[in-house]
């Protein structure tokens, strides 16, 4: 273990505080490294690594502002915290998940009301100094040692703002201005340093942004898009663009971004979060592993236990590899000690390794599919009969995609007495569906749920009349994972539950209550119609 670079580093640091937290980083390196040799879970690592960066984000953070307050005695004294101020771990550290060499993801806002800085004095410039000098006692690795990596790019705007953000400033930009890749970001964000207090009143305004009640397909193929980009774009992943079967090549794989690799996972596992978080309390959670157990209980997701194993043995190797040479790399070096090494944390023959990486890759990158897919459908020339009249809010290439749904729509139209008149009815209720392209997709995808939606809505005028009071009913047929409601109360009351519970507010815990009377009619309707419910 004497080859290990970071044992032999030596620092000649002036600030002794810099050199301390250096020092203590050190002893914990050392620490970490006997830990995954021993065999110590992942997961343990991760809270373990986790819980020791924000102990030193929060120290040096008070450091930072006292330093601060020598050049601006206007700043108040503070002793265990500074009021107002606080920082969100985001990526990893968020969701107390830690590399060994992971960049720490921080963004930083304070609220002017409590910040004990006066009013006629800059807060969010005195802020953007303590921050910077917090960067220059842990990170500084540009130019030296350095305790942790920390990486300021995911605030809002980066480009034109600076490190800190009023908490009203960032709660408009998150609402209003951000891209929708920023809800999966936020999912991870957890404070981890200065006024906990605060930070807390800071996510409860953003839950509604998040984690929001009615599904919301289209962040899908966002997140799909995202994903494209990153493989397109990254400079990381040269190699990989090279390779016509990528699938097949493991000692070159990138454990982080490549196909079939751990950001494919945190991307089944964060989008699945947001499409189903807002209903369930449980899925609201930073950590991947967790929310993965709560979408294999509760959400039908039946990749579940591969893909947690898959992200065991890859965060493993990601840990072992950045470990041997205390670099911030997601590849294994093609040399012998490093094999040697990875083999014996894993347990296994390094042939072995790559035999179990192959494995690992070829169900992730299939769980993905089919989470991710494109849906690719042969143009059918041939106008709708029934559906063609009506206007509907469909360009002409989603027209041309979604065909095959189209059709199986037009076949329940044309066998009702009236089919012109049930036309003209599906087509009223599709123009009030918001988000009207994702849901058709969403049905093209599920013929049986499809049948049901479209048959119940022509044939009763009850569910007719409630559909047209709340179009977003057909949300309780995806969250009911396609099943009607059994004839025990238990798993409605149960859903019901769980949907109050996951609102923060008393406003939107009555309107979550209205949303479930309305979905378990919808449910009940649909349920008598078919014949499984008196």
């Amino acid at each position: 273990m004497s080859g290990f670079s970071y044992l032999s580093r030596s620092f000649h640091e002036a600030d002794p505080l810099r050199l301390g937290f250096l020092q203590e980083k050190q002893s914990a390196q050392r620490d970490y490294i006997k830990c995954l040799r021993d065999g110590t879970p992942t997961e343990d690592l991760g809270r373990t690594w986790s819980a020791t960066a924000e102990d030193q984000l929060h120290r040096g953070l008070l450091a930072a502002w006292q330093a601060t307050r020598q050049a601006a005695p206007y700043a108040k004294d503070v002793t265990d915290f500074v009021p107002g101020l606080f920082i969100l771990g985001l990526g990893k550290l968020g969701g107390q998940d830690l590399n060994f060499s992971s960049d720490v993801d921080l963004v930083a806002f304070y609220e002017a009301a409590t910040l004990p800085v006066p009013e006629t004095v800059g807060r969010e410039y005195v802020c953007a100094q303590v921050l910077r000098t917090l960067n220059r006692l842990l990170d500084g690795h540009k130019n030296g040692a350095f305790a942790w990596r920390i990486d300021w790019r995911l605030r809002p705007d980066p480009s034109v703002t600076d490190l800190a953000m009023s908490a009203e400033a960032g709660l408009e930009y998150f609402y209003f201005k951000s891209a929708p890749w920023r809800r999966h970001a936020m999912v991870k964000a957890r404070v981890v340093s200065g006024d906990f207090a605060a930070g807390e009143r800071f996510l409860a305004g953003l839950h509604r942004f998040i984690w929001r009640r009615s599904l919301d397909f289209d962040l899908i193929e966002d997140m799909a898009h995202l994903k494209r980009r990153i493989h397109l774009e990254h400079p990381s992943l040269k190699n990989a663009r090279r390779l016509s079967h990528d699938l097949g090549v493991q000692e070159d794989f990138h454990l982080k971004l490549g196909r079939g690799g751990i950001r494919d996972i945190e991307f089944i596992v964060g989008a699945q979060q947001l499409l189903w978080g807002g209903r369930d309390s449980q899925l609201q959670t930073q950590h991947t592993k967790t929310a993965l157990r709560r979408l294999g209980e509760a959400h039908g997701l039946d990749a579940a236990p591969a893909l947690l194993q898959a992200y065991d043995d890859f965060r493993t190797l990601e840990n072992a590899a950045q470990g041997f040479e205390d670099r911030h790399i997601h590849t294994i070096a093609p040399k012998a000690e490093v094999e040697s090494w990875i083999g014996s944390v894993m347990g296994l023959s390094f042939d072995q390794v790559l035999a179990r990486i192959g494995e690992h890759r070829a169900q992730v990158a299939d769980s993905f599919d089919n989470l991710f897919a494109d849906i690719h459908v042969s143009h059918i020339p041939s106008p709708l009969t029934f559906l063609s009249a009506p206007t509907l809010p469909l360009s002409e290439r989603e027209e041309e995609q979604l065909n095959p749904i189209l059709r199986a729509a037009e076949r329940h139209i044309g066998a009702q007495a009236d089919p012109p008149a049930a036309s003209t009815k599906l087509a009223g209720w599709f123009s009030r569906l918001p988000g009207l392209p994702a849901y058709l997709r969403a049905l093209q995808q599920s013929p049986d749920l499809a049948a049901l939606a479209f048959s119940g809505f022509l044939k009763s005028p009850a569910l007719a009349h409630l559909v047209d009071q709340s179009p977003r009913v057909l949300d309780a047929l995806f969250a009911n994972q396609g099943l009607l409601p059994s004839l025990s109360a238990a798993p409605l009351l149960q859903r019901g539950q769980s949907m109050i519970e996951a609102a923060t507010s008393y406003d939107e815990q009555l309107a979550a209550l209205r949303t479930w009377v309305n979905e378990s009619l919808y449910l009940s309707y649909l349920a008598a119609l078919s014949g499984t419910h008196d």
